[in-house]
């Protein structure tokens, strides 16, 4: 008899159960509700049950847009693309303010030698005939020159150290003004480092450039191919009684319009 009451309130409880749980069957209900220590009722075990999901319902309709966020940091391939941009945006206006006729073309391709943007202190030379004569003098159309000790000799040099990497496309020449004095031909080298200088070559053959026959025409001689250094140096050959001259270098850009 109290088997019979046990089951009919099981059964009770099973129905209200239903609506919070999920039972297998009346057995595994009654042995869950006989084993819970705790103080039976219909709450309790609802406490402890978790119904089998719904089905999803219906999707709902989209929320309001959210803010805007940040923009993230730029990446390193647009940095550089951006920065190659603008050097090609400057390429083109320098090549627009030159043409090969241009009566501008010397001081838009200077380095920086004639119109002083190159300090004196970056001028030296091997040797000079006195400090009125040193390096810094050398300078194109200046009223002074660079004059080697002596009546010179070769192995003697004039140096320029542009401070950082420079692309050179050529050298002009004068001699001392109003004398008898010019260099008539010379070589070049050029460094990135003090002790590691390259002879310009032409062929594979170290190249002797022709200078000046007078004082103060300007003799241009453009290299082979533009080079990138950071000194420069130029080496008389052969002279007219001294050594002495002016000059200027010129920018790489600038090779194909001389």
């Amino acid at each position: 008899m109290a088997m019979k009451i046990l089951l009919v309130i099981a059964l009770v409880i099973l129905v209200v159960n239903n609506a919070c749980c999920q039972i297998p069957n009346v057995y595994d209900f009654c042995t869950a509700l006989l084993s819970d220590n705790r103080e039976g009722s219909v709450s309790s075990v609802c406490n402890q049950c978790q119904g089998i999901p719904g089905k999803r319902g219906p999707k709902g309709s989209p929320g309001p847009q959210g803010p805007k966020g940040d923009h993230g940091a730029a990446s390193t391939a647009t940095q550089d693309l951006e920065a190659r941009v603008e050097q090609l945006e400057e390429r083109i206006l320098f090549l627009q303010r030159i043409t090969k006729n241009s009566p501008e073309k010397d001081n838009i391709c200077s380095l920086g030698l004639k119109n002083g943007s190159i300090p004196n202190s970056a001028m030296t030379s091997s040797t000079e005939w006195s400090s009125s004569w040193a390096a810094h003098e050398g300078r194109l159309e200046g009223a002074r020159c660079w004059i080697a000790h002596g009546s010179g000799k070769i192995g003697d040099w004039i140096q320029v150290d542009f401070g950082d990497y420079k692309s050179v496309s050529g050298v002009v020449t004068q001699g001392r003004p109003g004398t008898t004095q010019w260099v008539k031909s010379y070589k070049l080298s050029c460094g990135k480092e003090m002790n590691e200088f390259d002879w310009i070559e032409e062929n594979g053959i170290v190249k002797v450039f022709p200078a000046n026959t007078d004082a103060n025409t300007k003799i241009y001689n453009k290299l082979p191919s533009p080079v990138v250094c950071r000194y420069f140096r130029l080496y008389p050959q052969s002279w007219n009684a001294h050594i002495s001259m002016r000059m200027d270098l010129l920018r790489g850009d600038c090779h194909m319009y001389y």
